[in-house]
């Protein structure tokens, strides 16, 4: 049999990378986590000016994902890895990584932390 560790760790990284957004996006609520995203928006990212926060998100997302895929292709790659459970955890970070955009969702968690 072939290993598919490496497209396993292609499709985890891509969920980890979308539960990172999702994160971000609620960890913006907060003031001083808001400034620094757009700081990081604003060197990191070309236009980041214009785009404020959102650009840190992005920028925050986008290491998240090429991080988690480095390392999970350096672990995975010659193994035979079980895609059902794969698939079941890419599905979680969908879904969480989603939930955390929901406007109702994200005011509600941020009225917790405060």
């Amino acid at each position: 049999m072939r290993a598919n560790g490496e497209a396993a760790a292609a499709l985890l990284a891509a969920g980890i990378g979308v539960l990172a957004l999702g994160g971000a996006s609620l960890l913006a609520a907060y003031q001083p986590f808001e400034r620094a995203l757009v700081d990081a928006s604003r060197l990191f990212v070309p236009g980041g000016t214009r785009l404020g926060r959102y650009g840190g998100q992005e920028l925050l997302a986008l290491i998240a994902w090429l991080g988690s895929w480095a390392v999970l292709h350096q672990r995975f790659r010659l193994r035979q890895v079980g895609l059902t459970g794969v698939a079941a955890l890419l599905a979680v970070c969908l879904v969480l990584g989603t939930v955390l955009f929901w406007p109702p969702i994200v005011r509600f968690l941020a009225t917790l932390g405060r």
